[in-house]
C-alpha cells in the first residue's frame, strides 16, 4: 500500500518530522508520494499538480482524482496530511481509519455547507451519518473514490465523510472519543507520551511554539548509531584484531553488525567466526542466506528490525585502520543538515598539487573510507540488486552500484573534507592493513575497467 500526501507547498519541517515518523514506526507501506508542490526528499515520488481553482475544497478533490487516475499509485492507500506524527509502531496493512460517531452541522464552522450538503445525502440514502473528518489518516480505494456518488459536484460534500460512510465496513473504521487535532505543547507532550498512536501539529502550533515543539519530535525521533560491514573466510582470522579497531571509536554506538553469508558465492568455504567475537556484546552477528559480495557489508541491515528507519548505520571495509575519531567526524555532519549519504574521499597529490578531490566528486561515494546511510535509504536495496546481481562488474562494484541506487531513489551523495584521505600517504601509513593488498582484495584487479564496464550497464537498467 502507497502513502499519499497532498502538500501545497511553503515550509517543508511538518511534512519531514511526518515523514521521519513513517520511516520510524509503520510498516506494510511501498511507496510515499508527495502530490503538489515538488520536494528534494530522499524516497519520496513526486507528482506536480498545481490547483489554483479559488475553491480549496475543489483543489483537494481534483488532486485527488488525479491521484485516483495515476497508475504508478496502489488500489488502496492512505491519504496523510504533512502534520500528522506517528509515535506508536503500526503495521499500515491493520491501520483502522478513524471516525467520530455523529457528522454534525455547525454554523460556525467554515466546512458547514459541505457538512450539511453530506449529511443530507446520507440521510436521504439511509446510510450512517459518522464523522471521518478527524485529524488523522485515512485509507482510500481509487475505483471507489472515483464512483462515489454525486461524482460531479463531490467538492461541495465532505468527501471524507461521504466515502467512509458509503464504502468503509466495521472491520475498516475504529471509532475515537475525540479529534487527533494537538492545540498546545502540552497536550503534544502529553500525547507523545500517551498510548496514542498518531499525533497531529498545525500550522499555528509550530509557528508559535516551534522550538518547543522541534525539541519534542526531536527526542522522540533521536537515532541511533550503528556500524556494519562483511568479510570472507581467508579473513577471519584477521576479523578479531579489526573488531577492536572499530571498538576504538570515540563516539558512541550500538552495536557493530558482522553480515557473515552462509554460503559464499565463489567458494564452499565458511566463515567461522571466532569464540571471541561471537561472545563480544558489541558484535552482532548478521547470518545472510545470499552472498551479495561487498554489497553484503551494508545491504542485509535492511532486513534488521531492531534498527529503526532513522537510525545511522556507517559501513566500513574490513581491511582498513579506522581513526578513532572517524564516527565523530561523520555523525558531526549528518546532525547539521538534510537527510542524504555521507562518504568520505580520496585526495590524490602529485608533488604536493591536488590532482583529483575525490573520484566523481559527490557522484559516487567511496566506500573503503566510510559510509553513513539512514536505514530508511536502503528500503529498497534487494529489489534493486535483483537487477544486475548476475553482472559481475557491477557484483564488484559496490561504490558505483550503491551511488546509482541512491541516485534513483532521490538520495542525495556528499563527500566530507573532515575525512578526506591523501591517496598517497595511505598506504604509507599503514592504514590499508596488510592482507587488504592480497588476491582477494576487490582494487587488484582493473578497478577503472571494471567500474566503467558497471556504470554502462547500469545505465541499460534506467
Amino acid at each position: 500500500m502507497d502513502i499519499v500526501y497532498l502538500f501545497r507547498g511553503g515550509s517543508t519541517s511538518e511534512l519531514l518530522f511526518s515523514l521521519k515518523s513513517v520511516h520510524q514506526f509503520v510498516t506494510g507501506f511501498d511507496s510515499i508520494f508527495v502530490v503538489g508542490t515538488v520536494v528534494n526528499i530522499p524516497f519520496v515520488k513526486n507528482i506536480v499538480k498545481e490547483y489554483n481553482t479559488g475553491n480549496r475544497y475543489l483543489n483537494v478533490y481534483s488532486k485527488l482524482e488525479d491521484v485516483c487516475n495515476n497508475e504508478d499509485i496502489s488500489n488502496d492507500f492512505l491519504l496523510m496530511n504533512d502534520d500528522f506524527i506517528f509515535t506508536k509502531s503500526i503495521d499500515l496493512l491493520k491501520y483502522k481509519t478513524k471516525y467520530l460517531s455523529d457528522l454534525t452541522y455547525n454554523s460556525n464552522d467554515n466546512r458547514s455547507t459541505l457538512f450539511g450538503n453530506t449529511i443530507g445525502y446520507l440521510t436521504e440514502n439511509n446510510l450512517t451519518t459518522h464523522n471521518f473528518d478527524v485529524h488523522a489518516p485515512m485509507i482510500f480505494n481509487k475505483n471507489n473514490f472515483l464512483r462515489m456518488p454525486c461524482s460531479k459536484d463531490s467538492y461541495m460534500y465532505s468527501f471524507r465523510s461521504l466515502y467512509g460512510n458509503i464504502y468503509f465496513d466495521n472491520d475498516k473504521m475504529e471509532e475515537i472519543t475525540e479529534d487527533f487535532v494537538c492545540h498546545s505543547p502540552s497536550m503534544l507532550n502529553d500525547k507523545i507520551n500517551s498510548e496514542d498512536e498518531i499525533v497531529g501539529t498545525t500550522d499555528l502550533l509550530l509557528f508559535k511554539h516551534r522550538a518547543e515543539v522541534e525539541n519534542l519530535l526531536n527526542k522522540l525521533f533521536t537515532p541511533k548509531i550503528y556500524i556494519s560491514l562483511t568479510s570472507t573466510p581467508a579473513r577471519q582470522n584477521y576479523i578479531q584484531d579489526f573488531i577492536l579497531i572499530l571498538k576504538k571509536q570515540t563516539f558512541p554506538f550500538e552495536k557493530i553488525i558482522l553480515n557473515i553469508p552462509t554460503v559464499y558465492k565463489n567458494s564452499d568455504e565458511i566463515f567461522s567466526v571466532p569464540d571471541a567475537v561471537l561472545n563480544d556484546e558489541a558484535v552482532y552477528i548478521n547470518f545472510i542466506d545470499e552472498d551479495l559480495g561487498p554489497i553484503s557489508k551494508i545491504a542485509p541491515v535492511s532486513n534488521l528490525d531492531f534498527i529503526k528507519g532513522n537510525d545511522y548505520i556507517l559501513s566500513v571495509d574490513d581491511d582498513i585502520d579506522y581513526p578513532a575519531n572517524m564516527l565523530v567526524e561523520f555523525v558531526k555532519d549528518a546532525f547539521t543538515g538534510k537527510d542524504r549519504c555521507i562518504s568520505g574521499k580520496t585526495i590524490g597529490v602529485v608533488d604536493g598539487k591536488v590532482i583529483y578531490d575525490g573520484y566523481g566528486n559527490n557522484k559516487y561515494i567511496e566506500g573503503f573510507s566510510g559510509v553513513l546511510y539512514k536505514k530508511y535509504f536502503l528500503e529498497k536495496i534487494y529489489t534493486f540488486i535483483f537487477k544486475f546481481k548476475e553482472n559481475e562488474d557491477c557484483y564488484r562494484s559496490d561504490d558505483i552500484t550503491l551511488s546509482e541506487f541512491l541516485r534513483n531513489n532521490n538520495v542525495a551523495i556528499e563527500k566530507i573534507r573532515s575525512m578526506s584521505y591523501n591517496a598517497q600517504k595511505f598506504a604509507s601509513e599503514g592504514r590499508i592493513l596488510n592482507y587488504g593488498t592480497e588476491e582477494d582484495a576487490l582494487h587488484a584487479d582493473d578497478i577503472g575497467k571494471r567500474y566503467s564496464n558497471a556504470i554502462e550497464y547500469l545505465k541499460t537498467l534506467n
